[in-house]
């Protein structure tokens, strides 16, 4: 019988050949799970898009900038400083150089109707009469202009090198002046030229001027323009026009041509009041044409009294003291 081997200490059977223990084994291991070993496949990219990378790849670029207004970027100049003007002696505070001042004197007297039903004019007697011109005025007896207040002839006077100042007194105290800037006179005068056309033509002329004419004659509502409010009744076939608010227009050829017609209906000339300028738009809150006489014959009505060879003046103060205070007309006493 073959001895049994006994059991080596370790636990481990011996070697039948050699009686040798055998070495301990390791405890095999378990098999791994290849799919948790496996590593997760990573999603596929998707193809991409080369124009979407490349415009990825570009900086952004910033919108452009509207060119700005080369006016509104200059910077708004800082108001200039006033200057206090120098006052002479003589001279008030509230003194304008040329204010428009010609209703603070005295060259109306009074106003009256004629036997014809029209509203003249009486000039003070001895009223002084000014003119500015470039050379001295050699007076004939044919329309002639004249301003009562002498502020308004300032702009009659050459701005470079010399010109004269020209006082005149009136000596006819008996002349029949048609009042221009009478308001009743003037829609009257339309009213009885209307089927005139030329006449009717020449007092819009003198009155409302091409620019107010034209822009209510080429408008189908003439009541929706901006002249509208200076007018009580607009042009039609069978009616004229008529003022609410009286406008004048001065234009040489047009103011000789009414002056002429004027004189051959038996007046002795026109005087005006100021009246508002239908140049002027926005209209200012006063009149701004000047006060006006004209005469048919100067040369039998008024006499020089005194001519100034003269530089345009700068100041009202200025050029009344070269008048002298003799000729001037009497201011109004409040």
């Amino acid at each position: 019988m073959e001895k049994k081997l006994k059991r080596c200490p370790n636990g481990t059977r011996r070697n039948k050949k050699t009686g040798e223990c055998e070495p301990k084994e390791k405890p095999k291991e378990k098999p791994k799970d290849k799919t948790k070993d496996k590593p997760k496949d990573k999603p596929k990219d998707k193809p991409k898009d080369k124009l979407k990378d490349k415009l990825k790849d570009k900086p952004k670029e910033k919108p452009k900038e509207k060119p700005k207004d080369k006016l509104k970027e200059k910077p708004k100049d800082k108001p200039k400083e006033k200057v206090p003007i120098k006052k002479k002696k003589g001279e008030t505070k509230d003194e304008k150089p040329f204010g428009l001042e010609w209703n603070k004197y005295r060259w109306i007297e009074r106003t009256y109707k004629d036997s014809d039903g029209y509203t003249c004019i009486k000039l003070f007697n001895n009223v002084k009469l000014f003119r500015g011109n470039k050379t001295k005025t050699d007076l004939k007896n044919r329309e002639t202009y004249f301003a009562p207040w002498h502020g308004t002839t300032v702009n009659y006077i050459p701005k470079k090198g010399t010109g004269f100042m020209e006082i005149y007194e009136l000596e006819n105290k008996n002349l029949r002046l048609f009042d221009l800037s009478n308001l009743e006179n003037i829609n009257r005068m339309l009213r009885e030229t209307f089927h005139n056309k030329e006449e009717y033509k020449m007092i819009k002329n003198i009155t409302m001027g091409k620019t107010v004419m034209a822009n209510l004659e080429a408008s189908l509502y003439p009541h929706l323009s901006r002249f509208a409010k200076y007018f009580s009744q607009f042009q039609t076939k069978s009616q004229p026009y008529q003022f609410k608010t009286l406008l004048r227009t001065s234009i040489i050829k047009e103011d000789f041509k009414f002056g002429q017609w004027l004189c051959k209906h038996n007046f002795d000339g026109y005087a005006a009041r100021d009246m508002f300028d239908s140049r002027d738009f926005p209209m200012p809150k006063f009149p701004a044409f000047p006060a006006e006489i004209m005469l048919c014959t100067p040369k039998n009505d008024v006499v020089l009294v005194k001519s100034i060879n003269t530089t345009r003046y700068k100041t009202l103060h200025e050029m009344q003291q070269s008048i002298g205070a003799k000729y001037l007309n009497q201011k109004i006493q409040k």
